[in-house]
C-alpha cells in the first residue's frame, strides 16, 4: 500500500495526513459531558499522532502500526509517541489528571508504560484504558492487567462500543469506564467479571 517503515513521508502518510492530520472538533460537546470543545494537539509534521484534554481525561492518538514504523524503529531519531506521552503529562504540574485513554492500533511501547509510571509516582495511580485494533485476541472482552484495561475493537469482528467515563463524584473519587457494546450478536456473553 506504499507504507515506507524507512522514512516519514510516503503516500499512504501524506493522504491520512491530508484528509485527517489537521481536524478539530467543529462543535461543542454535549452540556452533560461538561460542553466545551477540546483543542487537539498535535506532533508537527507527524499529525497522526495527537492528543487532548477534556474534563482532566488525557486522550492520546498515537502512532503504532503492526510491525515495524520509522516513528518507533531504529530508523527514528526517538519514539516521537513516548515524547509526546511525556510532554504531555509533565505539563500536568498540578496532578490534575482523573484518567487516560490511548488509542493505537496495536498496544503502546513499553517506553510510553514508562512514561504513564513516572506520572503516577509523582500524581498517584489513575485509571487507563487502551483502545486498540489488532490485537487479534481469542476472545473480544475488555482485559484487565495490572490495574490497566485494553478494549479491543476490530471493524471486522465488533460492532460499535460507546465509551463513557464515568466520574464517582464523592470525596476521592475516581473514574470508570463504562463500555455498551452494540453488538447485536452480544459476542461478549462470556466475558469474564474483571471486578469481583
Amino acid at each position: 500500500m506504499g507504507y515506507d517503515i524507512n522514512k516519514p513521508t510516503d503516500p499512504v502518510r501524506k493522504m491520512w495526513r491530508e484528509r485527517f492530520g489537521q481536524y478539530l472538533f467543529t462543535s461543542d460537546f454535549p452540556a452533560i459531558t461538561g460542553g466545551g470543545r477540546p483543542t487537539v494537539s498535535r506532533v508537527e509534521g507527524y499529525e497522526e499522532i495527537f492528543g487532548f484534554r477534556h474534563k482532566n481525561v488525557a486522550f492520546f492518538g498515537l502512532d503504532y502500526p503492526a510491525g515495524d514504523a520509522y516513528l518507533t524503529s531504529k530508523n527514528a531519531p526517538q519514539d516521537l509517541n513516548v515524547k509526546f506521552v511525556e510532554d504531555t503529562l509533565a505539563s500536568d504540574t498540578s496532578c490534575e489528571l482523573k484518567s487516560i485513554v490511548l488509542f493505537s492500533h496495536v498496544a503502546p511501547k513499553s517506553p510510553v508504560d514508562d512514561e504513564l509510571n513516572d506520572y503516577f509516582e509523582r500524581c498517584g495511580e489513575l485509571p487507563i484504558l487502551s483502545v486498540m485494533g489488532n490485537a487479534h485476541p481469542s476472545t473480544y472482552c475488555l482485559t484487565k492487567k495490572d490495574d490497566r484495561l485494553s478494549l479491543t475493537v476490530e471493524a471486522f469482528r465488533s460492532g460499535p462500543v460507546l465509551v463513557s467515563i464515568v466520574r464517582n463524584p464523592g470525596e476521592g473519587g475516581g473514574d470508570y469506564f463504562h463500555v455498551a457494546d452494540s453488538d447485536l450478536k452480544d459476542s461478549n456473553s462470556e466475558c469474564p467479571e474483571l471486578f469481583a
